[in-house]
């Protein structure tokens, strides 16, 4: 079993440039990228995997980038115990080189794991909008409500929050 785990996630590379020729033939000059991270349980004492809290297993925690059609473009094998964003940079940043380089437009899009203002930062630099699902915060909510100070807080709700592309200057 610990030998089909890292082939089948490394095998997302070779197909980079099927998936660039399948894209050109019809595809607007325009990429969504979505990111995310999902667990892989293990049982035993697989090597590299670690207690994850979140997801109450032992488990691998890979870290996937798709495109819009949901095609894998990369992939990372990492240990249970990273955190959902660790390591963004080492599969984001060579694709959108790679989608700039030939001329399209890149959107990048992912969960609350990725709020992170390194992560804008970079996306800002780069010119690429992104729409990042913001962690709930009771704060925020209650302020958006227009709460007063007289008025009971309001609690997180466990609806997804809309999250939207953020124009750039």
């Amino acid at each position: 079993m610990r030998e089909c785990i890292p082939k089948s996630i490394s095998g997302a590379r070779p197909r980079l440039k099927l998936l660039a020729k399948a894209e050109a033939i019809d595809s607007p000059r325009r990429v969504v990228l979505d990111m995310d991270s999902t667990e892989i349980p293990v049982y035993g004492a697989q090597e590299r995997s670690a207690c994850n809290g979140h997801f109450e297993s032992t488990c691998y925690h890979p870290l996937l980038l798709f495109n819009r059609e949901g095609d894998c473009l990369a992939a990372k094998l990492r240990p249970g115990n990273v955190h959902s964003a660790e390591g963004w940079e080492e599969l984001l940043l060579p694709e959108i080189e790679r989608r700039q380089q030939q001329g399209e437009e890149v959107v990048f899009r992912a969960d609350a794991a990725f709020a992170k203002p390194e992560l804008y930062e970079v996306l800002e630099e780069r010119e690429v909008k992104y729409a990042i699902r913001l962690p709930a915060n009771t704060v925020a909510i209650c302020a958006a409500a227009n709460c007063n100070e007289g008025s009971a807080p309001l609690r997180a709700s466990p609806l997804p929050v809309r999250s939207t592309i953020i124009p750039l200057p």
